[in-house]
């Protein structure tokens, strides 16, 4: 051992570290350290944002994907100049003409793939939320690159390419408002109606709207033919929109009912002579 040491000079470890496979390990392993510093580092920066797990999961699953690509890239241009002398200049010009090709073949994934990178950056939706995309209500069932499914009420899945998404109504984010209209007889005594629906109507002491935020009795909105229209407005959590329609329905028309106010229909009377 003492002589195997004592062998040992300047030149021979520069001979040593001069091979081409032990070149080509430490440039692995100094990929692998550089790989696990990046990652790192994007990991504590994502935490940081203030989102919801789920979008920082993925978004950081996208940015330690392409730097791990990057990386290694690198690494396996360093270590064929070293073990074979290749040029990497003519290896990333070889991949640039390629990737060329492939762009030209695959735009529209290329273009999918982009924007659903920034549909996630960019916070616009999230699984589970109500939105409308080209036409199409529906709560998001999943995100990814390259589409969205939304199903409907009804149960139909609808998968939109996330490239020719343009425009998405979110009904998801904030406080939601539900406007009724009501229709009454004109012989119905407006002001006494309107009473009669801001009682039945009061949050606080109707149970069946507890979950209701706030509602209020506007007025007279329009006067059509055969009915005087009055406007009932509510606000209630986000998702709960639908259920406080129908709350709201049944509670004005038990109140009309209670009070004698009709709702005009059409009907038809058969007149014998």
């Amino acid at each position: 051992m003492n002589e195997f040491l004592s062998s040992l000079n300047l030149d021979s470890v520069i001979k040593i570290f001069d091979n081409g496979l032990v070149k080509t390990v430490i440039v692995l392993v100094v990929a692998f350290v550089m790989n696990r510093i990046v990652k790192g580092f994007i990991k504590r920066v994502i935490k940081k944002m203030p989102d919801d797990t789920r979008r920082a999961e993925t978004v950081m699953k996208i940015l330690s994907s392409i730097t791990t690509a990057i990386i290694y890239f690198i690494a396996v241009l360093e270590c064929a100049r070293v073990l074979f002398g290749v040029n990497p200049a003519t290896v990333i010009a070889a991949t640039g003409v390629v990737g060329v090709g492939i762009s030209f073949g695959a735009q529209g994934l290329v273009k999918d793939m982009i924007s659903g990178f920034f549909i996630l950056f960019e916070n616009q939706y999230a699984v589970g939320e109500l939105v409308t995309i080209s036409g199409f209500t529906g709560n998001i069932v999943q995100l990814g690159l390259r589409s969205t499914q939304v199903r409907n009420a009804k149960g139909d899945l609808f998968t939109i390419p996330n490239g020719s998404i343009s425009e998405v109504i979110n009904h998801s984010r904030g406080e939601r408002q539900v406007i009724i209209d009501v229709d009454i007889d004109y012989d119905a005594d407006i002001d006494f109606a309107i009473e009669v629906l801001k009682k039945a109507l009061d949050c606080e002491n109707n149970a069946e709207l507890a979950f209701i935020t706030q509602t209020d009795v506007l007025g007279v909105s329009k006067l059509s033919e055969s009915s005087v229209q009055l406007r009932v407005t509510a606000n209630c959590a986000s998702g709960d929109q639908f259920a406080a329609e129908r709350a709201l329905l049944k509670v004005i028309k038990l109140s009309l009912d209670e009070n004698k106010i009709s709702i005009p229909y059409n009907h038809i009377v058969v007149v014998n002579k």
